[in-house]
């Protein structure tokens, strides 16, 4: 059966406008010795993740019957995450073992309290039910969620349309989360799907900052389009 290659380009599309192509890095340093030098990523463009030279050529491209309806769900995604707030983990409700709301602190979804204990210690599992306390901004796993996935739309969508309002709340949405004293999530998982009663967090829970690599994206989109200061990029 031979390949339809219209449902491979729209799928191959797809995968570039929303951040998940995995092409080959283009780096020539050791990954332990990567260069973050803003001026050399300005002059000499290049992405971490995905490959820069394809994304130009799908921008060339984006008013064809090819890419264009794809162009437009991202710039409806990006629309509305111009729309809608920050993000920082110091939103939720719970407050993490250390006592430090700007520790990132995630639940396993599917325990809950024993109702056979008086202070519902530990945690029991039941199979297929969340528990909403693992969500609803109780914990973090939503709100980092919503950010990932703001800061990649919007960040694609400058990328695409050259429309700065969006680079601009990209770089907002990174200070908020990354850098703003007030809001900054501290650089750790240790509290990521804790089981209470059990343990205060799990190894599991780095699978929860998988879309790290999108923000990746983001912030080389920013720096080379000048719109990351130096001081901001090195933070």
């Amino acid at each position: 059966m031979g390949i339809n290659t219209s449902k491979f380009k729209a799928i191959y599309l797809w995968c570039l406008l929303f951040g998940i192509y995995a092409a080959e890095a283009q780096q020539t340093t050791p990954s332990h010795k990567l260069d973050y030098n803003l001026e050399t990523n300005t002059k000499n463009p290049k992405l971490t993740v995905l490959d820069y030279n394809s994304l130009l050529e799908v921008k060339a491209k984006l008013h064809t019957s090819q890419f264009y309806k794809a162009y437009e769900n991202l710039l409806t995604k990006a629309n509305n995450a111009l729309t809608e707030g920050v993000f920082s983990v110091t939103q939720k409700t719970q407050v993490p073992p250390s006592g430090d709301k700007h520790d990132y602190i995630t639940y396993g979804p599917y325990w809950w309290p024993d109702p056979n204990k008086p202070d519902g210690l530990p945690w029991i599992r039941r199979d297929g039910e969340i528990n909403p306390l693992t969500r609803k901004g109780n914990i973090d796993f939503e709100v980092k969620d919503a950010m990932f996935n703001n800061t990649t739309a919007l960040s694609l969508a400058y990328f695409f349309s050259d429309k700065k309002e969006y680079a601009n709340k990209t770089l907002e949405l990174l200070k908020v989360w990354f850098l703003n004293e007030d809001t900054k999530m501290n650089p750790n998982l240790n509290f990521a799907q804790g089981i209470p009663g059990k343990n205060t967090g799990r190894g599991i829970g780095i699978i929860e900052f998988a879309g790290i690599t999108n923000i990746i994206t983001a912030i080389e989109i920013l720096e080379i389009n000048n719109i990351m200061d130096a001081k901001t990029s090195k933070a």
